[in-house]
């Protein structure tokens, strides 16, 4: 009866085949944990950016981006919404005339 375990080296090792060598095989795991890294600091960026703009505002009269936690010009709430301000000049101007800006794009 024929040996059916096939050829072996010294050590007793079936002999490569010719498919995926360690040495492809770690580096195929090496850019597999690189994407990983690079999907976990994507991930961390994204989350900074989302804290980023859920801190910051409109100013509904000239639109400017101001930061929420401490608006230069001041804070307005008119009808259980707060409104941030750029300026002392744009929460005055708001303050007058309120219903003329809610709802601005």
């Amino acid at each position: 009866m024929a040996d059916k375990t096939g050829p072996r080296n010294e050590q007793g090792q079936a002999p490569s085949t010719g498919g995926d060598s360690t040495t492809e095989r770690l580096r195929e795991k090496e850019r597999a944990d690189h994407g990983r890294a690079n999907r976990a600091r994507i991930e961390h960026k994204i989350e900074d950016n989302e804290e980023r703009e859920a801190a910051t505002a409109r100013d509904p009269i000239c639109g400017m981006a101001v930061d929420a936690a401490s608006p230069p010009g001041g804070k307005t709430d008119h009808r259980g919404t707060s409104y941030y301000f750029c300026s002392t000049g744009c929460k005055k101007t708001f303050d007058i005339d309120p219903a003329k800006y809610v709802g601005k794009p």
